[in-house]
Formats: structure tokens, sequence, C-alpha cells
């Protein structure tokens, strides 16, 4: 990074370096710190938009039933939820895919998964998508 000309390195002592960031440095992080953010905001409307299908998809097994998110608490969670926040559908956090029989009264409510160790479990069992494997 030194020798591309985007960090500069002073040597304050024996055992200590200063690092800094130069002005080359700095447009070239803030190019990629842009291009994470575009790329970031490209899979968000993805997701939405195979929500958008899935629901449309799903209407008969939903009808008025919770759809069940079944994942670990991360970003995809958090963009599913506010998804189905926004749309006014009700929704069940199953934070462990082995509980999800005690959540579902009948065998026609949609659980929507995005880790492969939730589809392992799941496979075979109730109307379960992994949105990941659509995306």
């Amino acid at each position: 990074m030194a020798r591309k000309g985007l960090i500069k390195i002073e040597k304050l002592n024996t055992r200590t370096m200063r690092y800094i960031l130069t002005p080359q440095g700095l447009q070239e992080k803030s190019r990629l710190t842009y291009r994470y953010i575009r790329q970031s905001y490209r899979q968000i409307l993805k997701i939405n938009q195979v929500m958008d299908q899935l629901i449309a998809e799903q209407a008969e097994v939903l009808d008025g039933e919770a759809v069940i998110l079944c994942g670990p608490a991360d970003e995809i969670m958090e963009i599913l939820t506010e998804y189905l926040k926004k749309k006014n559908i009700s929704y069940m956090i199953c934070p462990e895919a082995g509980s999800v029989n005690k959540l579902t009264v009948n065998n026609g409510r949609l659980i929507l998964i995005w880790g492969d160790e939730e589809e392992e479990i799941l496979e075979d069992s109730h109307q379960t998508v992994n949105i990941m494997n659509i995306i």
C-alpha cells in the first residue's frame, strides 16, 4: 500500500510505526466504500423483489397466517422483518429450526430461512423457502 502511494509510514521509534492515509489512499478508500454501499443496496432491492414475487406466489398458503422467519438474527432477518412490516404481513421469529413445529398449527404456513443449517433441519416439512437460493 505504501508502494502504491495509498499510505505513508512514519517510524516513531524502534517499536512503533504510524500509518497515515494519503489523499490518494483516501480517494481509493472512498471509492471502495461507495462500491460496497451500492452492492449492498442492490442486494436489499433484490431481496425485496424476490419477496414481492414470493408473497404473490404464496398468497394461498399465507391466507392470514403469520410468516415464520427461521434463522440467525442478522442483516437478512432485519431486511425481511422490515419488508414484512412495510407490507403489513404478520410474522413470527423462530431462532431455532428445531422449534418450528411448536409454532406451526398446520403445515400451510410459509417458513422463510436463509441458512444451510435450517434447510437441512426443515427439509421436506412445511412450506419452507430458502430465500438465499432464490436470490
